[in-house]
């Protein structure tokens, strides 16, 4: 029998930051990444909420960021991935490695 996932919703007026992570894994045929939500809510619970799969439409993420940023929510996001997302014409594996190698060729 297979197990649900429980479904976590969050109210607006809980969330206290929003912190935006990557995670890049690469593979020997291929290539994969993750763009997180690190949601942390005013009783310092934190939450975890990809918001890019596989089939992630550029189009949805762009608007999905464009509402972010226009929230009042206090967003954490120390490699300005929001920003370059919207503005880079790569594909989002591209686009973190880019960022990836920025962060990395500069320790």
């Amino acid at each position: 029998m297979k197990r649900k996932n429980p479904i976590t919703t969050l109210n607006y007026s809980q969330i206290k930051e929003v912190k935006v992570c990557y995670g890049l894994t690469t593979g020997v045929r291929i290539d994969s990444v993750q763009i997180t939500l690190e949601v942390t809510t005013f009783d310092k619970n934190k939450y975890d909420i990809p918001i890019t799969y596989y089939n992630t439409q550029r189009d949805d993420l762009k608007l999905f960021i464009q509402i972010l940023q226009n929230s009042t929510l206090n967003i954490d996001d120390p490699y300005n991935i929001l920003n370059q997302a919207l503005e880079t014409e790569l594909d989002l594996i591209s686009f973190i490695k880019e960022i990836n190698k920025q962060i990395y060729s500069n320790k």
